[in-house]
């Protein structure tokens, strides 16, 4: 059969989303100087906007901001989303004036061509707008039957007279109270049997008349008395009452022990609840002691080794939360971590020791290297978390921290790693400065390429030396040597050692004759 014609849509366009936002206008043309206007769906949910916007700011300065724009307020072919969708559809409805007549004719006056077809698109785009909107409903096909489009009745209410419709919510309760009734009854009175009174084995399910599944549970008789191996792994009531499988010293279910045993049991308990009462407080202590002494391990290698710090490390924020703990406790709940690091040294109450540093941080949850000596009081005080030594700032003097971890004075010994020079320095308190423990990586370089031409530099030491005499042995054809006596460069050339040219005195007295032989030769 043929599609029907004819069928719209006429003042809509649905269109696929587009990557770069914009969409043409094909259906949805507008006129707003006749009164109309855009209605935009992104993805079933309807925008702000009306199509008077035409830019981006322009949308962005409407109050409450408009979604979308036109690239035209006088004629207008596509609108631009100001945030699109990564997928979807996008329907844009044109909405003619509904209420109202656009051109109003008075007896007599001049009838212009534009009020003509003002007043004629008017009743055209209306018409249309309304066909479209009867369309989307549910129409009658051309084979005589109603077409819902493929689309969701929602909302339907329950059907009550013979040929009303009925909803999916009713057919499911009646499917379910019609099936129910008719598989359960059976089986519940055979269940409800086992469930009072078997014992030799745990109750299962039954369906159509048969045992199936897994075991559900153990009857009501079997919970009472049962005592052999086919009784309750939890116990039954008979044995937490004197004992597991009826026998006193034997546990019930996972090592616990019957009523009976507990009641012989009970003047020894009393007294191991004494002694554990005693070892708990021991306990208590002793981890807070070791707690202590852990802390002070590590406070103490953090006072040796402070830590890395590059040449451009600088104090930064020192963060000054509200905080609450309890006493004997290391661990700071403050209201806000931002800015607090790891190193920081804690101050801002005195039941805070003096010099605690932060150790870790997990959210708010600062875990510092001593225990309160005192809770917190009832009004959180405001902390201050500060940061020296690696903390702080680079000292260019010290060529380093300038202070400890803890805000003290530098000791001999003291070590950190600069991470711009990939150096490990220690701190001379004579000079007041950090030293440098090992090569840069270019002086390491260096050496480096010494060492890999050992064999060269060597070589050249052999051959070439600086004596007041000439060298008596070791010497090679080729060999050099400056003699510091008489400042002259000599080579060896196999039996004895040259002088290269002459000495400023020989020079001299070479000058001196062959000025005297000009002067004579000059008369």
């Amino acid at each position: 059969m043929p599609d029907l014609v004819r069928q719209g849509p006429f003042s809509y366009d649905s269109i696929p989303r587009t990557s770069n936002g914009e969409y043409t206008l094909t259906n949805a043309k507008f006129n707003a100087d006749n009164g109309e206007i855009l209605e935009v769906i992104v993805n079933a949910v309807k925008i702000e906007g009306d199509g008077t916007a035409d830019s981006a700011t322009a949308a962005t300065n409407k109050d409450p901001d408009h979604g979308f724009y036109v690239d035209s307020l006088t004629n207008p072919t596509k609108i631009t989303l100001v945030t699109n969708p990564s997928s979807g559809t996008i329907v844009i409805y044109r909405l003619s004036n509904r209420t109202t007549a656009q051109v109003d004719f008075a007896p007599g006056s001049v009838i212009r061509e534009q009020d003509l077809d003002n007043s004629t698109n008017q009743t055209l785009h209306v018409a249309q707008e309304a066909i479209d909107i009867a369309l989307k409903g549910v129409v009658l096909a051309g084979d005589d039957k109603w077409e819902a489009n493929s689309k969701v009745m929602k909302n339907l209410a329950d059907g009550a007279a013979d040929n009303d419709a009925v909803n999916k919510g009713q057919l499911t309760v009646h499917d379910t109270t019609i099936t129910g009734y008719r598989d359960t009854t059976n089986d519940y009175k055979l269940e409800a049997k086992d469930w009072a009174q078997l014992i030799t084995s745990q109750v299962k399910a039954y369906s159509g008349g048969s045992v199936t599944g897994s075991f559900l549970e153990d009857s009501a008789k079997n919970w009472a008395s049962g005592i052999t191996s086919d009784a309750p792994s939890a116990g039954s009531a008979k044995e937490w009452a004197i004992g597991g499988e009826a026998t006193v010293g034997t546990a019930v279910a996972g090592g616990e022990y019957s009523a009976k045993k507990h009641a012989q049991d009970a003047s020894t308990s009393a007294g191991e609840a004494l002694a554990s009462k005693t070892a708990a407080a021991a306990s208590e202590a002793a981890a807070n002691a070791s707690a202590d002494a852990v802390s002070s391990i590590i406070d103490n290698f953090y006072d040796k080794y402070l830590g890395a710090m590059a040449d451009d490390a600088t104090q930064g924020t020192n963060p000054t939360p509200t905080g609450e703990w309890a006493k004997d406790s290391s661990t700071i709940t403050v209201s806000a971590n931002t800015n607090i690091k790891v190193g920081q040294v804690v101050t801002g109450h005195s039941s805070i020791p003096a010099g605690a540093n932060v150790l870790s941080i997990d959210s708010t949850s600062i875990v510092i290297s001593a225990n309160m000596t005192a809770a917190s009081p009832e009004t959180d005080p405001t902390l201050a978390f500060t940061g020296y030594g690696v903390y702080g700032t680079f000292n260019g003097t010290k060529d380093g921290p300038a202070t400890d971890n803890d805000g003290d004075a530098l000791a001999d010994g003291m070590l950190y790693f600069n991470t711009t020079d990939d150096v490990m320095m220690v701190y001379d308190v004579t000079s007041t400065k950090w030293k440098q423990l090992q090569p840069t990586t270019s002086e390491m370089t260096a050496i480096q390429t010494c060492h890999t031409n050992i064999s060269t530099i060597n070589d050249f030491a052999e051959k070439y030396r600086i004596a007041g005499s000439a060298p008596g042995s070791d010497n090679d054809e080729g060999d050099l040597y400056y003699n510091t006596t008489d400042d002259k460069l000599r080579y060896y050339d196999g039996s004895s050692w040259t002088a290269f040219g002459l000495t400023e005195a020989q020079t001299q007295t070479e000058a001196n004759n062959a000025s005297v032989a000009m002067s004579i030769a000059l008369g």
